[in-house]
């Protein structure tokens, strides 16, 4: 049986871009708490534009801010909460007018906003990024705790988790090239899908490869590995994407600046 294996860094790569910006789309809107149809607003048409796009959308959430930056002026109407008064079928009950507040979205200045908490959560990544590859010569279960309990790594789990998502893919990628490396490849395959939930938010990375480590040595198909072997090659690898991811969020970050400079630039010209 072949396993079909997905890129390793360029789909992991892709998904940190997508979580950086649904991270920064997240910001704004709490930040937005005072103005709430603006936060409905903006909330529907995030919504909408991953919907609208589908597996078109991987990778390019950023450009979310450009459909912000083109969108011209809009309103958003929030009812208030009203009190039922008397029977609907009340012959005499007079129809009460629609009650409530219209709020004027301005698209364009939330795509300014857009900007700045990209930007912020890009140099907060980075930090965090860093500090997880700097922990590389501890075990996994001493760098889950220390992440979870320090208030200033919030993303650990996810920022890890992808990193190791990417780390085991990569590893992957490269048994396939190995005949000889089927069955370790075949096996792994498995053992990643079986530990999915445990590399995303609310699971524990340091479970997965605890996990992998206490799995008994194995001869598949007159081919012997050694999980533990295989579990301290993804520690190893994971320490270097971390490092790799915490320059992509910076650079990328960079760029989607300096396009989004540019673009109102000509904006301001063509008027």
């Amino acid at each position: 049986m072949q396993l079909a294996v997905p890129g390793g860094r360029s789909d992991g790569f892709d998904q940190l871009r997508d979580d950086l910006m649904k991270k920064a789309v997240r910001s704004l809107i709490y930040s937005l708490s005072a103005q709430r149809g603006v936060q409905l607003w903006l909330n529907e048409k995030f919504t909408s534009f991953i919907e609208e796009r589908g597996n078109d959308a991987r990778g390019k959430l950023s450009q979310f801010v450009d459909e912000l930056q083109y969108c011209e002026p809009d309103t958003y109407f929030v009812p208030s909460v009203s009190f039922r008064q008397g029977s609907p079928n009340n012959p005499y009950l007079q129809p009460q007018k629609r009650m409530g507040h219209t709020w004027e979205v301005e698209p364009s200045k939330l795509a300014e906003g857009l900007m700045q908490w990209r930007e912020m959560t890009a140099e907060e990544w980075h930090r965090q990024l860093h500090v997880l590859a700097s922990m590389q010569d501890l075990d996994d279960k001493t760098i889950a705790s220390l992440a979870a309990m320090s208030a200033d790594m919030p993303d650990a789990q996810l920022l890890e988790g992808l990193a190791t998502r990417i780390a085991i893919l990569e590893m992957l990628n490269d048994l396939r090239l190995l005949p000889s490396q089927t069955s370790t490849c075949e096996w792994l395959a498995v053992f990643l899908q079986d530990h999915q939930s445990d590399l995303k938010v609310g699971g524990s990375v340091s479970r997965v490869l605890t996990d992998l480590r206490a799995e008994p040595l194995r001869i598949r198909e007159g081919i012997f590995f050694d999980p533990m072997m295989l579990a301290d090659e993804i520690h190893e690898r994971k320490g270097l994407i971390a490092v790799d991811m915490a320059d992509i969020v910076i650079s990328d970050t960079k760029e989607g600046h300096h396009a989004f400079k540019s673009s109102f630039l000509d904006k301001c010209l063509e008027l």
